[in-house]
């Protein structure tokens, strides 16, 4: 008789698992497209050349975060996604969206990994925290300068800053309540995925800041 065991049947699994996971992302960024058509569907009935641009621009910087996401994880055996290589890859694709606009410099510790849903909340926050750079930063249409720092630290978690040299917030603004439809999707799937965002506004720029749990601790699935 032949081997009944469960061996032949991980090859499946693992394929009906990806693509849940790709299908529940398809879904995310359709909810957000929604949500943006509405939101110019009750604006004025002539749209800005601009504006149409940042809006498409945004959508397709989500889209490139997450195919980046989903090539990485075809080259690797393991779970785990190595943040250096995986952000690397992804500033390809932006600088290709936004071109001489767009100066970014990473500086990301070789030790810090993330789960496979960790990279999913990095790569859509790392998207929108660029699109809204390059529409925000430098309102005069100057280049903007991006950093992004990550690091492990010694109690396991991992914190990733990302920061523009442009002229922060407005006066007043509230982070907290304020922002627009994306950046309060980002700061929700941060928040369950068990990390935390922070905002920091002068008029050197602004710094987005994340921390998320260790590996370890998991944190919630985003599924």
């Amino acid at each position: 008789m032949p081997d009944t065991g469960s061996a032949p049947q991980r090859p499946i699994d693992a394929a009906m698992e990806a693509n849940h996971r790709i299908g529940n992302q398809l879904a995310t960024l359709l909810a957000l497209a929604k949500k943006a058509a509405g939101k110019l569907a009750t604006g004025p009935d002539v749209v800005r050349r601009e504006d149409a641009v940042t809006v498409i621009n945004g959508f397709a910087a989500k889209l490139a975060a997450v195919s980046t996401l989903h090539r990485t994880l075809a080259k690797t055996r393991r779970g785990d996604v190595q943040l250096a290589c995986f952000l690397g890859d992804t500033l390809q694709p932006l600088k290709e969206l936004y071109g001489d606009r767009l100066r970014l410099e990473t500086r990301i510790d070789r030790g810090c990994t993330v789960t496979y849903d960790h990279a999913y909340v990095l790569a859509l926050a790392f998207a929108e925290i660029v699109t809204n750079a390059m529409k925000y930063a430098h309102p005069t249409g100057l280049p903007v300068e991006m950093s992004v720092v990550g690091a492990a630290t010694a109690c396991g978690t991992i914190t990733l800053e990302i920061s523009d040299d442009g002229v922060g917030l407005p006066e007043g603004f509230d982070p907290q309540r304020g922002s627009g439809v994306g950046m309060k999707m980002i700061r929700s799937m941060v928040n369950a995925a068990g990390g935390e965002l922070r905002t920091t506004s002068d008029a050197l720029g602004l710094t987005l800041s994340m921390t998320l749990p260790e590996k370890r601790a998991g944190g919630g699935s985003l599924r």
